[in-house]
């Protein structure tokens, strides 16, 4: 018979398709806290949390959240996170902040019972019960209404921030960080979007750049990886064997979204076949399973990129591209193909070869699945969709190839 608890379990252990809640089984990104964690003591200064799509920014200021909570009296610290969404302007965006800012009620304590708001029974009230009906979300009304709030440390952690769209006043949100560094040195903004730098983020507001401590994240180190995984199989005693691990690791390439949908889907198939042990079998089954769960739009966006009626090499180029060395930005040099693309081909193969193939693959007729920066000998590649450079990796790993 299946093991249901086990199954139920492994529900929370590997969550692809959610941001990690539970800090017994958060793994690395050791650093990116510690940053969090000291300018939430340093006067004047708010985070902004960077970094692509998939690498773990969400499930880091979850923990960042519960940590916070932990390090402090629980009356003496607010911490709300909300999520933002493109049709959200000004004023919507701090409706939600105010929904989910929890005001101790002993805040209350010297007023009379029948001018209260109403209580929740995990001892607070959310500030949107206390506000008045008629007010105004000015930059002004904001900033004042968060200092009167008598709590020695208030953070507030804006998710989903690149989804803002141009209904949302930027220059309106750097006028309420810029007055709450000035004067409210405990009230902390966390900014956490896509983006490959800030600006992207928050645009061209230089007045509150000195106010901002730049935190990215980048992919996940090899060792960071297999934490994510041996602390999930401790949690359901399984054992694993070394070649699946290391190829679950590789296949992920740096993105812990991949690392848990391999990971669940490995552990799905061991324990409903009664398994202890995860095995290379596994793996391929995860892997199979996890091209199938990719987004139409990936799937339609390779099968543009290498459509011909007569044989070519781009998949081969493509598989080349998914499976060599990256800078930190992600970005590689055709140079850099050389060595996948012969043991590929099975023959030597150099530059001039799949030149023309790196350069077709940047234009829209091929889908503009890659993006490509400098001219001539300095051209550099990256992935449009991050994301793209694992589901290639996985059809490279079916196909058998061996890096």
């Amino acid at each position: 018979m299946v093991d249901a608890h086990k199954l139920d379990l492994l529900e929370k252990v590997f969550t692809p398709a959610a941001p990690l809640e539970d800090q017994a089984l958060f793994a690395g990104r050791i650093e990116q806290l510690a940053e969090l964690m000291l300018l939430t003591r340093q006067k004047g200064m708010h985070g902004i949390l960077y970094g692509e799509r998939g690498v773990g920014k969400t499930s880091l200021v979850n923990i960042f959240k519960i940590i916070t909570e932990a390090s402090f009296d629980k009356n003496s610290v607010i911490v709300a996170k909300l999520s933002c969404y493109s049709e959200d302007n000004f004023e919507e965006v701090w409706q939600k902040v105010f929904q989910e800012i929890k005001v101790p009620n002993r805040l209350f304590a010297g007023e009379e019972r029948g001018d209260r708001p109403a209580a929740r029974l995990d001892g607070t009230t959310r500030l949107s019960a206390v506000i008045k009906d008629d007010f105004v979300y000015t930059s002004k009304n904001i900033v004042r209404t968060l200092s009167n709030l008598k709590t020695e440390k208030l953070v507030i952690i804006f998710d989903e921030f690149d989804r803002l769209e141009e209904r949302f006043d930027k220059k309106l949100f750097a006028d309420v960080i810029k007055n709450v560094s000035d004067s409210h040195g405990h009230i902390k903004f966390i900014i956490v979007g896509v983006s490959e730098d800030v600006t992207n983020l928050i645009g061209e507001h230089t007045s509150i750049r000195r106010n901002l401590k730049e935190v990215h994240i980048p992919l996940m180190r090899n060792v960071e990886l297999k934490e994510i995984i041996s602390k999930g199989m401790d949690k359901l005693q399984l054992d694993i064997d070394p070649e699946a691990e290391a190829s679950i690791v590789t296949l992920s390439g740096g993105y812990p979204y991949y690392t848990h949908m391999l990971a669940y889907y490995a552990c799905y198939t061991a324990i409903s076949n009664k398994k202890p042990r995860i095995e290379m079998g596994d793996v391929h089954w995860a892997a199979q399973k996890a091209i199938a769960d990719s987004k139409e739009v990936i799937r339609q966006a390779f099968q543009l990129a290498t459509l011909a009626n007569q044989r070519n090499n781009y998949k081969e180029v493509l598989y080349a591209c998914a499976l060599c060395n990256t800078d930190e930005h992600n970005y590689f040099q055709a140079s850099d193909l050389e060595r996948i693309m012969t043991v590929i081909m099975e023959r030597p193969f150099k530059v001039p070869q799949y030149a023309r193939h790196l350069s077709n693959l940047s234009t829209l007729e091929r889908g503009s699945i890659l993006v490509c920066i400098g001219e001539n000998r300095k051209k550099r590649y990256k992935f449009r969709d991050p994301l793209m450079r694992t589901y290639i990796r996985l059809l490279a790993f079916q196909a058998g190839i061996k890096i």
